[in-house]
């Protein structure tokens, strides 16, 4: 009877090993084909801004352009130089480029898609658009890398009001200029702001003549560089 039991029991442990042998080969392969997936998906893609025929909404997507063909599209990398100049710009908002539409957008749009993007500046994005009144979608903005939101949203002056909750800006070192010049703006929520690395808030609210009420009991400017004019509203 002990014999018996003993070979019952070495059988049943060779039975649970190959088992265990099958499950690591089963999960192995998933494992590879989920990958491969993955690259895939990720093959082709990037974050760019779809251009409507109107000129008047820009829609913030990740993908594939040519999922777009027969839409005007910009890389959310590509900057404009101009030699005049001698800066760079976004390429769908400088008056020199054959893109530029910042006169006419009314409507920012960013599509569910775009929270894959990981953008690591957001230099002057929406300066100057003196006709934007509506921005959806901000929750799928990621903003964890980006490190400069100089001018973001300068002279964008019928916007009434900005919910930036869900901005991560522990990256970001430069803030100047960001609400600057944002004549009808009487609120901006900024509560989630995380302003320990940032070096320069020059101007970050001047001219900002209608804002009522501004909470900014989280800021940190002990590492601003500027502080001669630093925040102003007037």
């Amino acid at each position: 009877m002990t014999l018996v039991m003993w070979v019952c029991h070495r059988v049943s442990e060779k039975i649970i090993t190959k088992k265990h042998t099958i499950m690591k080969k089963i999960l192995f392969m998933l494992l590879f084909i989920l990958a491969g997936a993955q690259m895939t998906k990720a093959k082709g893609e990037s974050a760019f801004v779809v251009i409507s025929d109107d000129n008047k909404t820009l829609t913030f997507v990740y993908g594939k352009k040519s999922d777009y063909s027969g839409s005007r599209t910009c890389d959310i990398n590509d900057l404009y130089n101009h030699s005049s100049f001698f800066i760079d710009e976004p390429t769908w908002n400088f008056a020199w480029s054959p893109y530029d539409v910042g006169d006419y957008v009314e409507k920012v749009v960013f599509d569910p898609s775009f929270q894959y993007a990981r953008p690591n500046t957001m230099r002057h994005w929406f300066s100057g658009m003196g006709n934007l009144t509506t921005i959806e979608g901000l929750e799928y903005l990621n903003t964890s890398q980006v490190e400069n939101m100089e001018g973001l949203f300068s002279s964008c002056s019928k916007l009434t009001y900005l919910d930036l909750r869900t901005f991560d800006t522990s990256k970001v070192k430069d803030m100047s200029t960001m609400f600057s010049k944002c004549l009808r703006l009487e609120g901006v929520d900024l509560s989630s702001f995380n302003t320990s690395n940032v070096t320069d808030m020059d101007d970050m609210f001047r001219n900002c003549c209608n804002l009522k009420c501004l909470d900014l009991r989280n800021f940190n400017t002990q590492r601003s560089e500027e502080h001669t004019s630093e925040l102003q509203s007037r």
